[in-house]
């Protein structure tokens, strides 16, 4: 399972000593270190790197070999007609009547062969796609998770969205790469709807940051003003549980907080949506 951010009384992102708190699948908590986890990840994409080399070196040797099957089968061939081939001149083979024999036994053993090495290579290949997979999709969550816990929008003591880091990563996160920019470092590159990079308003012609594409991106999404808090370019407020919502705010906070828990996202948004319209409204009639 993965790791989920702490969630304190106040439902802010719990942090200790600089640093957000996760919760793994047995509950406990970890301190997540921004610059360990970068280091790991250049660690893990050159190993990355590195298992692609062995790959290429792997399919450039065998691919001689790609149509044969079995090579025990094909060696255990071979060997009978080497022995054969060196206890029996060509003369004797043709007044016993196994020369033809012979030869489709050999080239039978070395079609074996060739469809056998294929197949391991193939299955070496596989194991070591899925290596690299791991760790790009381990590079991803890493690097991608981070920002959404660090960003203004959604942690710290005012977050300028009702979206906790972890749903507003679920929701938005296929909108981010990591891939290596001109210098050959790992960066997080936003992208439009339409597949487009998004590019720096603050430096023209460069790629945005995290936080200018995740603000990007938030003003290109059509239900904005659902997910802002009052005085952030959107409709969002906060109030309180009083009148007869009370009791109906209560429940939908609890509901919303056991959403969180098993990571259901569109639950947790909706639940968040219904509790600030009651609050919103609580608010009105105080006024």
């Amino acid at each position: 399972m993965p790791l989920k951010l702490k969630i304190d009384e106040k439902e802010q992102i719990e942090v200790r000593n600089g640093m957000p708190v996760y919760l793994d699948d047995e509950n406990k908590e970890i301190e997540l270190d921004a610059n360990m986890l970068f280091d790991k990840i250049k660690d893990l994409n050159g190993e990355a790197k590195q298992r692609r080399l062995e790959s290429q070196a792997l399919k450039d040797k065998y691919n001689v070999f790609n149509e044969i099957e079995d090579i025990v089968a094909w060696k255990g061939e071979a060997d009978k007609a080497i022995k054969l081939a060196t206890d029996i001149d060509e003369s004797q083979l043709i007044q016993i009547g196994r020369v033809d024999e012979v030869k489709a036994n050999m080239k039978l053993a070395h079609d074996e062969e060739k469809v056998n090495l294929k197949k391991a290579f193939e299955d070496e290949s596989k194991k070591l796609n899925s290596q690299i997979e791991s760790k790009d999709n381990t590079i991803f969550t890493l690097m991608v998770t981070s920002k959404f816990s660090q960003s203004s929008l959604f942690s710290g003591e005012k977050p300028k969205t009702i979206l906790p880091p972890e749903i507003a990563a679920k929701y938005f996160g296929h909108q981010f790469k990591v891939e290596k920019n001109d210098n050959g470092v790992l960066q997080v590159i936003g992208y439009h709807l339409n597949g487009s990079q998004i590019y720096s308003r603050k430096n023209p012609g460069e790629l945005a940051d995290f936080e200018e594409s995740i603000t990007e991106i938030i003003d290109e999404y059509p239900m904005k003003d659902s997910i802002m808090r009052a005085g952030f370019d959107g409709s969002g407020g906060s109030g309180g549980d009083h009148g007869n919502g009370g009791d109906k705010i209560a429940v939908l906070k609890t509901k919303y907080n056991e959403a969180l828990k098993t990571s259901n996202t569109q639950l947790a948004i909706s639940l968040k949506n219904q509790i600030f319209n009651l609050e919103q409204r609580a608010m009105n009639k105080r006024i």
